[in-house]
């Protein structure tokens, strides 16, 4: 399938109370595309390597980050990855401590951030609502945040992270001591990087229950230090295969950080719909680009053993590691800015890769079924850059056109609203402004065109099914 992405630039400004005595430690309570890809001007049109390197600052690294040897990932993931890590249990204290120590070695500036975890029953309708009248007191979770030495205020702040906790009596060889054990070895290149920008370690704990530690996080950082962070890139559930290693964003679409991570990356990777189901939603909520690495042929399982480890290697893992060398050499704020504050445009040229979707992108893409001619279909960056929503545009059999597209998945405090009920087809109908005819809140798309009501329904009831 080729994918070509257009770029419309447009008009911008380039624009861390509860203390633990540890060493050393300051502790506060706190489908594979082949593709082209333009950017277009009212006055020339570019490639994205002309782009980039026309607005990219040659002066980026002072010093290069160098990857001098293969690490043995693995034989670091059987240290510590022995025993359940839950909240407040003995395995938790045994790697939070490892972690640090490893950290400690490698010259980082590390604290510890002790948050209350409350039982919440209801995730689903409230999923940012962390504390609920008479909520039960669970325990203390514990995000471990590392800076490097020369962690300077005045920069731009990129975020790299990964969960350490599991699930009830599994030793997370795979969910996620494999993405753990790769930062910590991340940690050991990336310390002495002289860059234009801040790199942050963050080993975030109660993923498991609803990235309660990545959400707590964010929404106890100030504004402005919110502002500062360029992007997070999350690692959960890696090391499997190269080939099936993927780019998680909010919907299997493109986002402005995946378009960018990957043309640094000349293309190397497909993409997956996962970014919701780990701590880069955080990030996205609080519309900070965000994306996670996962590999997606490697099993989720309730209760691993130490014999998953046989399922990962150091070769995928080193080849993830060195892939991460690019893309801190080769970041360039101001690049990824353009492209981000730019509306990008993703043609795709034939469907078959978006027939894995199960959901509502699965059923818009195949309306010929019901007896409409699809003309178009792409993907558009909205929201910042953060998400895109997919767009198709179809014939009826008059040859009228119209256009289906979706919203983003994407929670925030602006504009989320609670339905109350499942809207009928009268209330979509309804709930409609401008030049939209048909609104589905439940479903999270819109129609614009000229479609009639029976048409429309017929529409309604196929993707309602």
């Amino acid at each position: 399938m080729k994918k070509a992405f257009v770029l419309i630039l447009v008009n911008m400004l380039f624009l861390s109370a509860c203390e633990k005595n540890v060493e050393n430690i300051n502790t506060t309570n706190e489908t594979q595309f082949d593709s082209t890809q333009k950017f277009e001007s009212s006055t020339n049109v570019l490639s994205i390597e002309d782009f980039i390197s026309e607005t990219k600052d040659t002066s980026v690294n002072s010093f290069e980050i160098a990857k001098k040897r293969e690490y043995e990932v693995i034989k670091l993931l059987s240290e510590f990855a022995v025993e359940p890590r839950r909240l407040e249990e003995e395995g938790h204290i045994n790697a939070e401590t490892f972690i640090i120590n490893k950290l400690n070695e490698y010259g980082w500036m590390v604290t510890e951030k002790i948050f209350p975890v409350y039982r919440c029953d209801d995730f689903i309708s409230e999923p940012y609502n962390l504390r609920k009248d008479n909520s039960e007191f669970m325990g203390n979770g514990v995000n471990i945040i590392a800076e490097q030495p020369n962690y300077d205020n005045d920069k731009p702040t990129l975020i790299l992270s990964a969960h350490y906790d599991t699930s009830k009596n599994n030793i997370g060889i795979i969910d996620n001591g494999s993405g753990t054990a790769f930062l910590i070895s991340a940690a050991e290149m990336l310390s002495r990087a002289e860059l234009k920008f801040n790199i942050r370690l963050v080993f975030f704990d109660m993923e498991e229950y609803s990235m309660y530690g990545s959400k707590y996080y964010l929404e106890n950082m100030s504004s402005e230090d919110r502002s500062r962070i360029i992007a997070n890139i999350n690692f959960d559930m890696i090391g499997g295969s190269q080939k099936y290693l993927k780019i998680a964003t909010s919907n299997g679409l493109e986002s402005a950080l995946e378009i960018y991570l990957n043309d640094i990356l000349k293309n190397k990777y497909g993409l997956s719909e996962k970014g919701m189901h780990s701590d880069s939603n955080a990030f996205m909520h609080w519309q900070i680009p965000a994306v996670t690495f996962i590999d997606e042929s490697l099993p989720l399982e309730r209760i691993e053993n130490s014999t998953f480890t046989n399922l990962l290697s150091d070769e995928a893992l080193n080849d993830i590691l060195s892939d991460l060398v690019l893309i801190i050499n080769n970041f360039d704020e101001s690049a990824f800015n353009e492209i981000k504050n730019s509306n990008v445009e993703t043609e795709y040229s034939d469907t078959k890769s978006l027939n894995s979707f199960t959901n509502i992108y699965g059923k818009i893409i195949s309306l010929n079924n019901i007896g409409f001619k699809m003309t178009r279909c792409y993907s558009k960056v909205y929201d910042n850059g953060i998400s895109s929503c997919l767009c198709c545009e179809y014939l009826n059999s008059a040859g009228q056109t119209f256009l289906i597209e979706t919203f983003s998945e994407i929670l925030t405090d602006k504009g989320v609203e609670n339905l109350k009920g499942i809207p009928s087809f009268e209330d979509c109908k309804s709930d409609v402004r401008d030049d939209e005819i048909l609104v589905d809140k439940m479903q999270n798309y819109k129609i614009t065109g000229d479609l009639s009501d029976d048409e429309l329904n017929v529409i309604w009831n196929y993707l309602r099914r």
